[in-house]
């Protein structure tokens, strides 16, 4: 009776480790990989609705079909009525934005999660995910500078100077054209808040170890104070955009 109860116990330990490896070696090329994948790196450039940015992501596994992200990103952010338009007097002058107040650049660190939907079957296939983000939010402003005229006391222009946009002050007749680009780099404002990010992502990258993909979703940022770009326009307490994410990275064993 014990040598039965020893070959019933090889028997089920066989029988056990037969279906695990069968199981295994029924796993897709690219997922047989992936259980010894531990972090992925990647690197985005995303045009968005009101402008473009560039990101960063690492993916630490967490099961094969979940992993942890970290996200990193800044994005510049234009209002939907901006229009560029020639200063007065001279045709040759830098194009401006006629009641822009402040260039927005959006800074975001956060965490999250990408979730594994369906995976690809053969090398040259398509894998989809579904990402997710949300953490800190900065809104940095800087403020605009247009070239703009003195004029004497008989309101006849003698120089072009550089000057910060004041809507009161700078009328159209009063504005050459855009000022320096550098100009205002020492004079940020800074807003807190937090985003909310989610998207859904198609890789298509053939090399089991590198990350090609694609990704199409949609960003709130929202702040603790209302944000403004342009004059005349009422200052906004958050920002909704659509984006396309392009990504090149790398899986690390």
């Amino acid at each position: 009776m014990c040598l039965m109860g020893y070959y019933r116990a090889i028997l089920y330990i066989f029988f056990n480790f037969s279906i695990i490896v069968c199981s295994y070696s029924q796993l897709p090329q690219e997922e047989s990989l992936q259980v010894r994948v531990s972090k992925e790196v990647w690197l985005g450039a995303v045009v968005h609705s009101n402008g473009f940015g560039v990101n960063l992501d690492v993916a630490k596994f967490k099961t094969y079909k979940k992993k942890n992200l970290l996200h990193v990103e800044m994005v510049n952010m234009k209002h939907p009525k901006e229009y560029k338009m020639l200063g007065f007097g001279d045709e040759s002058a830098k194009k401006y934005v006629y009641g822009k107040l402040n260039y927005l650049n959006i800074i975001r660190f956060g965490t999250g999660r990408r979730k594994l939907l369906f995976e690809k079957f053969r090398s040259n296939g398509v894998q989809f995910a579904l990402n997710t983000s949300a953490g800190f939010s900065l809104a940095c402003l800087r403020p605009v500078y247009l070239q703009v005229y003195k004029r004497d006391y008989n309101g006849v222009p003698i120089a072009v100077v550089p000057e910060r946009y004041e809507p009161l002050e700078h009328g159209y007749y009063d504005i050459y054209g855009r000022g320096p680009r550098f100009r205002g780099l020492f004079e940020y404002q800074f807003q807190p808040g937090i985003f909310i990010r989610a998207g859904l992502e198609a890789d298509y990258s053939v090399a089991p170890e590198l990350i090609q993909n694609i990704e199409l979703g949609i960003a709130v940022d929202g702040f603790l104070n209302q944000v403004e770009i342009m004059a005349n326009n009422d200052p906004a307490f958050y920002y909704t955009t659509l984006y396309l994410n392009f990504s090149l990275g790398n899986k690390f064993y």
